[in-house]
């Protein structure tokens, strides 16, 4: 069974749910108009600033964040992690659960 049968017709309708409205349309619009990433791209350059540990838990066929995304943070981040997690989307902790607890889990000890 591939890991993204997990993502179910409940999973998919909570997603959806707060978005049926009148009221949650609007709100999906200002939501898709904020992901305007000039607010964020400017601040690649100082990624080499982040002292702080960092856990990057990605999934290879994440469709809208390429998993060379998280490759490129983590060679711009010192001191970063990179996990790939196969089989699984941008919902990781839905597509596999497991595996998205040992990784942090693994992170928290070092």
């Amino acid at each position: 069974m591939s890991r993204k049968a997990q993502l179910t017709p409940e999973f998919v309708n909570g997603i959806v749910a707060p978005y049926v409205t009148d009221e949650g349309k609007i709100s999906l619009i200002r939501n898709a108009s904020s992901l305007n990433t000039n607010h964020t791209t400017m601040l690649v350059g100082r990624h080499q600033q982040i002292a702080a540990k960092t856990l990057l838990v990605w999934g290879e066929d994440d469709p809208w964040q390429p998993v060379e995304d998280g490759e490129r943070l983590a060679a711009e981040i010192p001191d970063a992690t990179l996990v790939r997690v196969k089989n699984a989307s941008h919902w990781i902790p839905q597509d596999a659960p497991d595996e998205w607890l040992d990784s942090v889990q693994r992170f928290l000890s070092l």
